[in-house]
C-alpha cells in the first residue's frame, strides 16, 4: 500500500492523525474502488494490448498512431461522425477501446454494434473483451455479469450488444 492514492489535501491531514489511524485510513481507502478517469482515449488503451492482425495468438500493445488520435480527439468532441474509410486503419480497434472506455467510467452505457453479418458484429465483442482481458487496470474495472457471443455486460448497468 502505497501513500500515492491520496490527494495532497488529504496527505495533510493524515500526517497528523497517530500511527494507527493512518494505517487504518490508509488500508479502508486500498479496499474502496477508486473512480476510473483516463485523461484521453490513447492513454486509456496505452494500457492494454490488441492482437496482431497477422495472427490471433500475438498480442502487441494498443498504440495510437497519428490517424487513430485524429479519430480519438473527434469521438470526444461530436455526437455524430460519418465517416469514409479504407480498410486496415485500426479504426474499428479504436472505436472498441472508446466503447469500453465509456462503459467502464460511467454507469449504465449501452453500446450497440452494426454489421454486414452477426458475425462480424460478434466479431467486435471479442475485440472490446480482448481489450477488457489484457488491460492493466482490469482490477479496477466493473466485474462482468454476462458474457457471451452477442453481449457483453458489467455489474454498473453498461454493456454492448451485437445486432
Amino acid at each position: 500500500m502505497t501513500l500515492s492514492m491520496f490527494t495532497p489535501q488529504e496527505m495533510t491531514v493524515l500526517s497528523k492523525l497517530p500511527p494507527r489511524l493512518r494505517l487504518e485510513a490508509v488500508k479502508r481507502r486500498a479496499t474502496v474502488k477508486q473512480p476510473l478517469a483516463y485523461p484521453s482515449l490513447p492513454a486509456f488503451a496505452s494500457l492494454t494490448h490488441i492482437e496482431s492482425p497477422q495472427d490471433t495468438i500475438t498480442r502487441q500493445p494498443f498504440i495510437f498512431w497519428p490517424e487513430q488520435t485524429r479519430v480519438a480527439n473527434a469521438l470526444t468532441e461530436h455526437t455524430l461522425i460519418v465517416s469514409l474509410k479504407a480498410r486496415q486503419l485500426g479504426v474499428t480497434w479504436g472505436l472498441c477501446a472508446y466503447a469500453l472506455q465509456l462503459m467502464l467510467t460511467k454507469k449504465d452505457q449501452t453500446a450497440l454494434v452494426f454489421s454486414q453479418g452477426q458475425l462480424e458484429a460478434n466479431n467486435i465483442i471479442e475485440r472490446v473483451r480482448f481489450l477488457y482481458d489484457n488491460h492493466k487496470d482490469r482490477a479496477r474495472f466493473p466485474a462482468i455479469e454476462e458474457d457471451n457471443k452477442s453481449t457483453l455486460s458489467f455489474d454498473n448497468g453498461s454493456g454492448i450488444k451485437s445486432l
